[in-house]
């Protein structure tokens, strides 16, 4: 009898909350992806703006620095955000992709585009032009990156 090992049965099919994330629709996690892609970044534009207008404030007498450094904490708020609801997506959604990450990131970006344009702030159409790029290009972008990070954990767990 010392030669024997004995194994346990292991129960393969996920139980309770997880399987219901595993037979969650793929775009169910989409649209989970852009809230929270747009949820988080309410709460880090604020710290990026405070950052940003210190910044701003530094570097007055070069204009042009000045605005882009007075952006960039806004921009790595919502790079964040958009990464985050990738992670999110790729993470716990049961059969997503890298493209439902991207949806994701782009579905929030266009939120966000959104709402600047019901508070008026796309009025010259190269600012529009511009800022879709950036929310609906970068989200996406990042949004990928966060799903191949969020499926990578998935798997390795």
């Amino acid at each position: 009898m010392l030669g024997v090992v004995r194994r346990l049965k292991v129960i393969q099919a996920p139980a309770g909350a997880d399987a219901d994330a595993a037979a969650r629709p793929r775009w169910q996690w989409v649209l989970a992806g852009g809230g929270v892609a747009l949820t988080a970044f309410l709460p880090l534009s604020i710290v990026g703006i405070w950052v940003g207008a210190r910044l701003r404030s530094r570097f007055e007498e070069e204009p042009g620095l000045a605005v882009a450094l007075g952006a960039a904490p806004i921009l790595l708020a919502f790079g964040i955000a958009a990464w985050a609801a990738g992670a999110l997506v790729g993470r716990f959604g049961g059969r997503t992709t890298g493209r439902d990450g991207m949806l994701a990131g782009a579905l929030g970006g266009g939120s966000l585009l959104f709402l600047a344009g019901l508070g008026g702030a796309l009025h010259p159409w190269p600012v529009a032009a511009s800022a879709a790029l950036v929310l609906l290009g970068g989200g996406a972008l990042l949004g990928g990156l966060g799903a191949r990070s969020g499926i990578r954990r998935r798997s390795a767990v």
